[in-house]
């Protein structure tokens, strides 16, 4: 008979590197089934009525990023002083409820909450433009390996790809479902060289008595 069920909701970001979910264990599963939901960042046009100088933020109702998306700014005006053409910025999620960001001058700095410092809003509207995406992929990944206090490892040559990795270039659903799962965690890779997206990940695990 059914024994348990979890449902669980997890957001991944792959920010020009290597980003992975939680490990689970799948000892008490026998059936796994995850919908992974990808989103690559689309264009984000605020006006310069939407930037406060004096907070260094920039809103825009209905804008989604993330902290640590990559891009360049343009404008139909002036851009705000502070910030500068032709130049790599990260995105610094303030309140996605909002549309509200700041930026960074660099990965680490955006990751750190350390934002870039503009001094007046700029004149038309400021076009943060994100990076192509490159070399994205996501993975479904398994390991029989725990640590000496009974976790599931953490290094990443314990652990290996189910399938073949699915290329990401776009916003798109990846499913993966698996009965009876003969390993001791599982987990999902996001990876990208260049540019970013974000994977939400909808997980529901069921374990049944078969005592």
């Amino acid at each position: 008979m059914l024994q348990n069920q979890i449902q669980v909701t997890e957001t991944l970001n792959a920010t020009q590197n290597t980003a992975y979910s939680t490990g689970r264990f799948m000892n008490l599963t026998s059936t796994i089934s995850v919908q992974a939901k990808i989103d690559v960042p689309a264009a984000v046009v605020f006006a310069s009525s939407g930037i406060d100088a004096t907070a260094n933020t920039f809103t825009k109702s209905g804008a989604v990023l993330w902290t640590g998306a990559k891009g360049q700014f343009t404008t139909s005006g002036g851009l705000p002083t502070g910030i500068s053409a032709l130049t790599d910025y990260w995105a610094i999620l303030v309140d996605l409820t909002t549309g509200t960001y700041k930026f960074a001058t660099s990965l680490n700095n955006a990751l750190a909450g350390t934002a870039v410092d503009i001094t007046t809003a700029g004149t038309g509207n400021q076009t943060f433009t994100p990076t192509t995406l490159s070399a994205g992929a996501i993975a479904f990944q398994r390991t029989n390996v725990q640590t000496t206090t009974g976790a599931l490892s953490t290094t990443a040559g314990d652990w290996s790809d189910i399938d073949t990795e699915t290329a990401v270039t776009a916003d798109a659903t990846v499913w993966f479902t698996k009965i009876g799962p003969e390993y001791l965690g599982f987990r999902v890779r996001g990876t990208a060289s260049d540019g970013a997206f974000q994977v939400t990940l909808y997980i529901i695990a069921r374990g049944e008595d078969k005592a």
